[in-house]
């Protein structure tokens, strides 16, 4: 059996002068990323490999996801590829994994993210929101046997979830 979890990096401030690259999370998409880093931890296993694109607010998503798995932020290995990947690319990356590797954590953007999670399964997810996550698990033994629509729903779960609306904080 193979896992990879798709995470969406947080609510990102609006670009101004900056770079792409250099948008930051606003408050809101902190405090979601460690809203999901709780609810991945409760309900997945640890990752064997986590990748990241290299821009600020998918490292910082990692990052707090990470502590909230109780990791060290260094297990987040940048994979540039992941910045501007579409679906090839990142069909390229995941048949690529040693098969050693069983769970492979994935923190990057859309719509790249969601339509490799629609690739891969048939879940027919219509949205992935910032800080959204998706686990598709796979039946095979080597990464090269991943295909289309194989991947088995195990959570899809995002942060507007997990709020209480009487006082508009998180729940988890």
């Amino acid at each position: 059996m193979k896992s990879i979890t798709f995470i969406r990096h947080g609510e990102a401030e609006n670009g101004g002068r900056e770079p792409d690259r250099e948008r930051t999370l606003t408050k809101k998409g902190k405090n979601d990323a460690i809203i999901m880093g709780r609810v991945i931890s409760a309900t997945l296993n640890l990752p064997d490999l986590f990748l990241c694109s290299p821009a600020k607010r998918a490292l910082k998503t990692a990052k707090r996801i990470t502590k909230e798995l109780g990791l060290p932020k260094e297990f987040i290995t940048e994979d540039s590829r992941l910045y501007t990947a579409d679906l090839e690319v990142y069909n390229d990356i995941a048949s690529g994994f040693e098969v050693s590797i069983a769970h492979v954590y994935l923190c990057g953007h859309n719509p790249a993210l969601l339509d490799l999670v629609n690739h891969f399964s048939e879940t027919g997810i219509n949205t992935l929101p910032p800080g959204g996550v998706v686990n598709l698990v796979f039946e095979i033994d080597k990464w090269e046997e991943l295909s289309k629509g194989k991947g088995i729903l195990q959570l899809y779960d995002f942060p507007e979830r997990h709020y209480d609306p009487e006082i508009l904080g998180a729940t988890v």
